[in-house]
């Protein structure tokens, strides 16, 4: 059985944008194959949070809806190179608060903005609920549509990268 994804991790400015392109191709790909499954993420990574503003064709049973999470980032992603983070070389924690308030002070620089923005999710507590708490928008999505929900992606990158405390 082959589904099609119509695009892995959208990033439009507007989720409308995002919609009426889902519009489209959906509308092209059921001309010539009516029946085939397709895999619908949400607009920015697909991440939960921008599944209340997904918006898929009403009354198609060959829709799975996907969505991907790396929550918590700063933890996921502790050093990734290609991320704001990167430039926190303290511990991170789990379950627990991802960067305890005296290794923020020890270790974070203040006046880079970016890591101070991209570390702004780490001050509460990140747990088994919170992380489950964060998927109900998209589990709302699609009870809402009635169509399945596939998490395509999800986990942590290797420990090898750095010290995990």
């Amino acid at each position: 059985m082959v589904a099609y994804e119509l695009m892995n991790e959208p990033v439009a400015d507007d989720h409308e944008d995002w919609n009426k392109l889902i519009a489209k191709a959906v509308k092209a790909l059921r001309t010539l194959e009516p029946n085939r499954v397709l895999i619908i993420g949400s607009n920015m990574w697909q991440i939960p949070d921008t599944f209340p503003s997904l918006r898929v064709p009403e009354n198609d049973r060959n829709i799975i809806l996907s969505t991907h999470t790396y929550s918590p980032l700063a933890f996921t992603h502790h050093l990734a190179n290609w991320l704001p983070s990167k430039d926190y070389k303290g511990p991170v924690h789990y379950p627990g608060q991802v960067i305890t308030n005296a290794d923020y002070k020890k270790y974070v620089d203040t006046n880079n903005t970016a890591l101070v923005q991209s570390l702004a999710l780490t001050k509460g507590v990140y747990d088994k609920k919170r992380f489950s708490d964060e998927l109900v928008p998209a589990i709302r999505k699609a009870k809402e549509l009635n169509l399945q929900l596939y998490c395509g992606e999800f986990g942590c990158l290797p420990m090898s990268i750095g010290p995990i405390g």
